[in-house]
């Protein structure tokens, strides 16, 4: 029922300052946290410094209490049935390729490294709900490195080689994937040095499509079960717009807050979308988008006073109720992870209550 009460909030109150949010400050360990992904259950993963041991650290918050998973890295998705997965590597980062390998860890059989498809890379990117993941791996290290990564699907213990269309010399990335096994991320169409790069997908049968951006480059990072994709692609002056894909492919592409960057990370099945964007400051903002055309700074929808925060700088995912992690910037400089809980402002209660009458005469109403 919870789902329903925060579609009917969203639905309901349209405007966007006619929604609030809540906020959650992590537990950290000593030093700088992240969190980059979280379930239905509210779940969340990211990384954070362990003051103790030294080094940056996958994590798992439950309930707003942080743990280690004991691996140097980054967590990076977690399925509602608990399982995470990321890179276990000193150079593992949210967006960028490190030196580690791809894992998998739940509560009951901990740690599994999820192997390669060359005998050196990989790192985990997201999980369905069926327990399939993707990610990308290098395919040819000793004489490419970097420029020959491929996406990967990892099924049952078997990871397949998801293939750019230049397959011995090509480059592509798997980012997220939905719970049809479709994966998004991006694809040279040629090779690494003679090819721009696009947003990608490959659907359950591995088969290849690819959405180019209005200019030279562009890359999906989240798909939802619609089909519907995010990302960003390049403007005409090579930087980055968020941007969102419709299922048949069509792209709207959004502007800043002012800067020159913008980009989305996530979004869920009502197509909320959220990510960030740069202000003419050349800082970061939270950004989201309630109706896939118009961008709004989380930062004017959040009570910051007695956090401990100055801005939230990155919303890097949002689950089925509206509830919402990333990363901001703490009064002291360090960076800290947070969590978003969508409230109905007094002024909308009554569409908020409207709307909630609506789903419950939907919800009765017998079939013809």
């Amino acid at each position: 029922m919870k789902k329903f009460l925060v579609l009917a909030l969203f639905l309901a109150s349209g405007a966007a300052n006619a929604v609030q949010f809540n906020m959650v400050v992590l537990d950290s360990l000593g030093g700088d946290s992240g969190a980059y992904g979280m379930n239905d259950s509210g779940q969340i993963v990211g990384n954070a410094y362990n003051s103790a041991t030294g080094v940056t650290e996958a994590v798992v918050w439950n309930s707003g209490v942080v743990m280690s998973l004991g691996v140097e890295g980054i967590a990076r998705a977690v399925n509602n049935s608990g399982t995470v997965v990321g890179e276990n590597g000193n150079n593992a980062t949210k967006n960028n390729t490190g030196d580690g390998r791809a894992y998998k860890w739940d509560s009951t059989n901990g740690y599994q490294d999820l192997g390669d498809l060359d005998g050196s890379y990989a790192g985990a990117w997201g999980i369905n709900e069926s327990g399939v993941i993707t990610g990308n791996s290098y395919t040819n290290y000793s004489d490419f490195g970097l420029l020959q990564m491929h996406a990967f699907r990892w099924d049952a213990g078997t990871m397949s080689d998801l293939a750019p269309p230049n397959s011995t010399a090509g480059y592509s990335r798997g980012i997220a994937i939905n719970d049809s096994g479709t994966v998004v991320g991006r694809a040279s169409l040629d090779t690494f040095t003679n090819s721009d790069k696009f947003m990608a997908q490959w659907d359950a049968s591995d088969t290849f499509t690819h959405f180019t951006g209005p200019y030279s480059y562009s890359s999906g990072r989240d798909i939802n079960n619609a089909g519907v994709s995010v990302g960003l692609s390049k403007d005409i002056n090579g930087d980055d717009r968020a941007s969102i894909w419709s299922a048949s492919g069509s792209i709207t592409v959004f502007d800043t807050f002012g800067g020159n960057r913008s980009a989305f990370s996530a979004i869920n099945e009502a197509g909320i979308a959220v990510g960030y964007a740069k202000n003419a400051g050349d800082i970061k903002l939270a950004a989201i988008s309630f109706d896939g055309t118009t961008l709004v700074d989380l930062n004017t929808l959040v009570d910051l006073s007695g956090t401990g925060f100055v801005t939230l700088n990155e919303a890097n995912d949002i689950n089925e109720f509206g509830e919402i992690v990333g990363f901001g910037t703490r009064s002291d400089g360090s960076v800290g992870a947070f969590a978003l809980t969508a409230v109905p402002v007094p002024g909308a209660v009554w569409l908020f209550v409207s709307g909630l009458g609506m789903i419950g005469w939907f919800r009765r109403r017998p079939s013809a």
